[in-house]
């Protein structure tokens, strides 16, 4: 059976601790800046016949070991191939095919290709848009916001064919995110049913593009939903943990009290997010939670 695209190309899933995304080794070469360089070129191939090469036998691979050997040479050829690969997941039609090319691409682009990903937003590949989108949303790059919104639209105003659904769904969410990890919030409908609805599959990507909105227009946003029912303030908190700032924190204040634990914990990790920058807690019991309150209480 073929694999959906919903699952082969969304932003890749994290464990249920929440914790914030471990980069690849790309990744880690842009840490530390606050603002990293923005490549408007792919870098050089050294040897362009060789990744065509390896690019056709990761493609085509008959065997494990074949597809193997194919990514650790493209590894090692670095962010050069991307073009290539991106070829690939636009226009293989074997769910496999593109599966390896992604398994590449998320580790030889980081930050510093954004504007070079953004190319696929306008793809007439389903596959490509929902794959760039969502890998530049775990990078945010405020240079994105008017290409991600335009996006975020046109997703929104597509029609599924039978059978493509989830593959539509898919590319909404990763619009939303790209969206959001811009600084918009557009995409905001789009998280806020992530963090109600599907939290422990999707709360790592969210978190890490809410990141890019993070302010006090997306704090007045989130914050007045924290008022309805209890689904909605725990998606609420979740999502002012990566987008709150310090005008939010009253309005989180007053659930550190909550006799509803899940809500305890959520603005408990909402406190840890405004204020510290640091990734939810995964698991408090009742009475630690409430130990926990009561310090984060006593620091507002």
């Amino acid at each position: 059976m073929i694999l959906s695209l919903a699952l082969l190309l969304a932003p890749t899933a994290p464990s249920p601790s929440l914790a914030l995304p471990t980069p690849g080794p790309a990744a880690r070469a842009t840490q530390g800046a606050d603002e990293p360089e923005r490549l408007e070129a792919w870098p050089k191939l050294e040897d362009a016949a060789l990744a065509k090469r390896e690019v056709a036998r990761l493609r085509k691979a008959r065997t494990e070991e074949m597809g193997a050997q194919a990514h650790a040479a493209l590894v090692e050829l670095g962010a050069g191939c991307a073009p290539l690969l991106m070829t690939v997941v636009e226009k293989e039609k074997g769910a496999e095919g593109r599966a390896r090319a992604v398994a590449v691409l998320e580790l030889v682009t980081d930050a510093r290709h954004t504007r070079l990903i953004a190319e696929g937003f306008t793809s007439r590949s389903a596959s490509l848009r929902t794959w760039s989108l969502g890998r530049t949303a775990a990078f945010p790059d405020p240079g994105l916001q008017a290409a991600a919104e335009s996006a975020l639209t046109a997703a929104r105003k597509r029609k599924a064919k039978k059978g493509e659904e989830e593959e539509l769904d898919a590319e909404r969410r990763a619009a939303a995110l790209a969206a959001t990890a811009s600084g918009s919030l557009d995409g905001l409908p789009e998280l806020t049913a992530l963090a109600r609805d599907d939290w422990g599959d999707w709360g790592s990507a969210v978190r890490t593009a809410l990141e890019g909105a993070r302010g006090p227009e997306a704090s007045a946003a989130v914050v007045a939903t924290l008022a309805g029912e209890r689904r909605g303030t725990v998606a609420g908190l979740r999502l002012l943990a990566g987008c709150g700032d310090a005008s939010a924190l009253a309005a989180v204040g007053q659930h550190l009290d909550s006799s509803d634990n899940s809500i305890r914990i959520e603005a408990i990790n909402a406190c840890r997010g405004i204020v510290d920058g640091d990734p939810p807690l995964a698991r408090l019991s009742a009475f630690e939670a409430i130990e926990v309150a009561k310090k984060w209480k006593g620091r507002l």
